[in-house]
């Protein structure tokens, strides 16, 4: 059976390397994939050597960030579905069949019913453009208090209620479950209240798309903790990371596992020492067993 294995995004760690340099780092410090930069591979002369350059590598792709604003203008929001509707055959071809993205906890104008609408008509027909070439959806809930009382209304900010969405995105593209699913984020599964319920270990492993690990800051109760502000998973002990990795592997999940840690000083390091250090951190996170 396949297994979950570390993935590397070096963007999360304030570093913007090209995919060559980002392979280098991977390789170098044992990450088994790499997340794919799709707008830099769309650029390329051959896309097709942005897959050569991993396999020979040995890595794999993690996903790929969507490059659709869904939030905004409905002429925005159709002008880069148009241009998504080109860009998704060429990821799947070159092997990358993981797309996610997070959806805010609110809306200063759309109550939580119009909201919900728009995320269903939208994400669905980003779905739509995805499926048929193989890839899945991940949207990830985003969950800290502080984030969800700068709005009016609030949004969907736990894993039952993004895996509702899930659900209606994708009847509403027509395909099958499983082709839409969670981005699962350590972080927001604990400041959204979901670590208090066993929802996590009753979830199937082919609902979830992507996962990004990483701790709380220390000093702050969970409905204190803010969202651009987090800590190297496995280094404060504010998050039950043995819990979370067992829940992975109970449910089977064989995806990427990517530190996401939103840590400033992090990107003051140079590239290889942040990456050495999240690297270590990481490999603690997936040996963390009970």
């Amino acid at each position: 059976m396949a297994a979950m294995y570390p993935n590397l995004d070096v963007h999360t760690l304030g570093s913007h390397p090209d995919l060559a340099v980002s392979v280098d780092l991977a390789c170098r410090h044992d990450f088994g994939g790499i997340d794919l930069p799709l707008g830099e591979v769309m650029a390329m002369n051959t896309p097709d050597q942005a897959r050569a350059m991993v396999e020979e590598a040995g890595l794999r792709w993690g996903g790929f960030g969507l490059p659709v604003d869904f939030r905004g203008e409905e002429s925005t929001f159709e002008a880069n579905l148009a241009r998504l509707r080109d860009w998704a055959p060429v990821a799947a071809k070159i092997g990358c069949t993981r797309c996610v993205t997070w959806i805010f906890p609110g809306h200063d104008v759309l109550s939580h019913a119009e909201n919900f609408q728009q995320h269903e008509r939208r994400l669905g027909d980003v779905a739509a453009c995805l499926a048929p070439h193989g890839v899945r959806l991940g949207l990830e809930f985003v969950g800290p208090r502080t984030l969800r009382e700068t709005v009016r209304h609030s949004f969907i900010h736990t894993m039952p209620g993004m895996l509702e969405l899930a659900d209606a995105v994708a009847r509403r593209a027509g395909t099958d479950a499983t082709m839409v699913g969670l981005l699962l984020d350590t972080f927001h599964w604990w400041t959204s209240g979901d670590a208090e319920t066993k929802g996590l270990e009753a979830v199937s492993g082919d609902r979830i798309v992507y996962v990004h690990v990483n701790d709380g800051r220390r000093g702050r109760e969970r409905d204190e903790q803010l969202d651009g502000e987090r800590a190297l998973p496995c280094t404060t002990g504010v998050i039950d990371a043995k819990r979370f990795m067992n829940a992975l592997r109970g449910m089977g999940y064989d995806g990427p596992v990517t530190v996401e840690p939103f840590m400033s000083e992090l990107g003051d390091l140079p590239a290889d020492v942040a990456v050495q250090r999240t690297a270590e951190a990481l490999l603690n996170m997936m040996n963390a067993t009970i």
